[in-house]
């Protein structure tokens, strides 16, 4: 796989839209899909991207070495060299479309893959729960926003923006490339510097995450949830306690512990 640290500073959902419309075409495959094209035609046993809160993830797997090697391919021009076309991010991210398409006098409705998959995952209260918690405990870091985007949030991003995110984020010195196979590194490495790493200069990139602050004494909030008005209401509050801890770096285990 390849990596990215990603520290998105607002819940546009800039990071998660940028994983899906990456996928959509790049310079050496400038075709519609081709990571779902090649789903269907490869011999893979897994093929994914992962946004996450500090990190996104593009890892795949093959058991034939030609096929692992085409897949690379297409991952590293992907991810380095995205074509990012406008109409893509309308899909992936945000666009208005008529209520009824065969009716331009219905209404207006906001679509997109990422806004539509956030609405649905923001719909579970414990998921609202989470992020609520998450961003209390993390007032200033980037932990403190919703990566994955909040609808209303989604619609604030534009095209330059994703780019500009692209621009700063995926580079390879802000890159892991991790392999695991009977394939030795040197091959590995040399596809790297032709597929993309040849093509680019070293960078000072400041996207290091800073310790949070710390609170002098506990926090309570309260957050709503929306419910059908026909539901019952009895029993439908969630209490949960979160504690800010230190960060693991920062931890010094006893000499035994250490191996």
């Amino acid at each position: 796989m390849v990596a990215f640290l990603t520290v998105p500073q607002d819940s546009t959902g800039v990071a998660h839209i940028l994983e899906h419309t990456s996928l959509c075409g790049s310079r050496r495959y400038p075709v519609r899909d081709p990571f779902f094209m090649m789903i269907r035609r490869s011999l893979n046993t897994f093929m994914n991207a992962f946004t996450s809160s500090d990190w996104t993830a593009y890892p795949f797997a093959s058991q034939n070495k030609k096929d692992f090697n085409n897949l690379l391919d297409v991952y590293l021009d992907a991810t380095f060299f995205p074509l990012l076309d406008p109409r893509d991010f309308a899909q992936e991210g945000h666009r208005l479309e008529f209520a009824d398409p065969a009716d331009p006098n219905s209404e207006l409705a906001f679509k997109g893959v990422v806004f539509n998959e956030m609405k649905g995952a923001l719909s579970s209260p414990v998921q609202r729960l989470g992020l609520a918690l998450q961003s209390r405990l993390f007032p200033t870091t980037t932990y403190h926003y919703n990566s994955g985007g909040d609808p209303e949030a989604i619609l604030d991003l534009s095209h330059e923006q994703l780019k500009a995110f692209h621009a700063r984020h995926y580079h390879p010195s802000n890159a892991i490339f991790l392999t695991y196979g009977d394939i030795p590194a040197a091959e590995h490495q040399a596809r790297f510097e032709t597929g993309a790493l040849n093509r680019f200069q070293a960078l000072k990139l400041d996207l290091a995450i800073p310790d949070e602050r710390r609170y002098r004494a506990p926090v309570v909030d309260a957050i709503h949830y929306p419910l059908d008005g026909e539901e019952d209401l009895a029993d439908q509050t969630h209490i949960v306690l979160g504690w800010l801890l230190v960060s693991y770096t920062h931890l010094t285990l006893p000499t035994s512990d250490l191996v």
